[in-house]
């Protein structure tokens, strides 16, 4: 008898260049990654225990792939999931890796250390603005037109279903898109970037582009105005009002705007914290 887990949070909702993507999904973040990877394959499998079927490492990080390949070759044996199909495997390529020559082979390598087929959504990351030419990187930015094109390349040898960018900012995806044949279905941006950039959020709906918020808890954003974001008045009064955290009304705010859900956080408790945001509604009485 099968143990896989059925409720609100499996159920896809959200487009991903032609195919369905679950509203919440869990991935890791350069600071976690110091984890051990028996930790990490422990937590993936948590997930996938509570429901989880959005799952994304990055395709540079290898010995996690490790840790993500087992956990998912478990849950198959265990019967956690009836099969591949039900999990939507997304990998994250950093720029400076994308040179175009090389975006083919690295996706071939990933997806044979992690002993699948294809992944369901490739996503090649953008350096944020403010760091012009990543002068501390010893790999030039290549253009961004034949990166693109070796995205698409990707996608129509079916190494991956969707292709996609992250910290793309308004300026860069008009950019993309005067060139793009396969325009990008998804732009993964942090929340507090969601939260402040309307005009993304109204680009992305007028291009079809969907949007996978991320949302780090457990205090890793003390470095940045998310931190101060979250302590307004306002928002900790709702957040009291409903008995909730104030990561909880920000993640149901993302979600009921249209937002995909990725939560960068391996803790159980996280994970069991932001999977009850669907079982409410900011516009309405619990």
């Amino acid at each position: 008898m099968s143990n896989a887990v059925i409720g609100p949070f499996v159920n896809p909702t959200r487009p991903a260049g032609g195919q369905n993507m679950p509203p919440i999904g869990i991935g890791t973040r350069p600071g976690l990654r110091k984890l051990d990877l028996s930790a990490v394959k422990t937590a993936i499998l948590e997930a996938i225990e509570l429901g989880y079927r959005h799952l994304q490492t990055a395709i540079s990080s290898f010995l996690e792939h490790q840790a993500f390949g087992e956990a998912i070759a478990e849950a198959l044996e265990r019967g956690l999931v009836n099969s591949r199909e039900e999990l939507f495997i997304t990998c994250k390529l950093p720029y400076h890796d994308a040179a175009p020559d090389f975006v083919v082979q690295n996706l071939r390598k990933f997806l044979e250390k992690m002993h699948l087929d294809y992944v369901d959504l490739c996503l090649v990351q953008q350096p944020e603005e403010d760091e012009p030419g990543r002068a501390n990187n010893d790999i030039p930015l290549t253009d961004l037109m034949f990166v693109w094109e070796a995205m698409e390349k990707c996608q129509k040898l079916g190494l991956t279903k969707s292709i996609g960018v992250c910290n793309f900012s308004s300026r860069m995806l008009q950019n993309i898109l005067k060139f793009a044949k396969m325009p990008p279905s998804i732009n993964q941006v942090g929340m507090q970037r969601f939260l402040k950039e309307k005009e993304l959020r109204e680009l992305c709906l007028a291009n079809n582009i969907s949007i996978i918020a991320c949302s780090t808890i457990g205090g890793e954003e003390k470095h940045s105005d998310f931190t101060q974001f979250m302590e307004l008045e306002a928002l900790q009064k709702t957040a009291k009002d409903r008995t909730k955290t104030a990561n909880q009304v920000v993640c149901r705010w993302a979600h009921e705007q249209g937002a995909s859900l990725l939560l960068e956080s391996l803790s159980k408790e996280h994970m069991l914290e932001i999977l009850s945001i669907f079982e409410w509604s900011l516009s309405q009485d619990d």
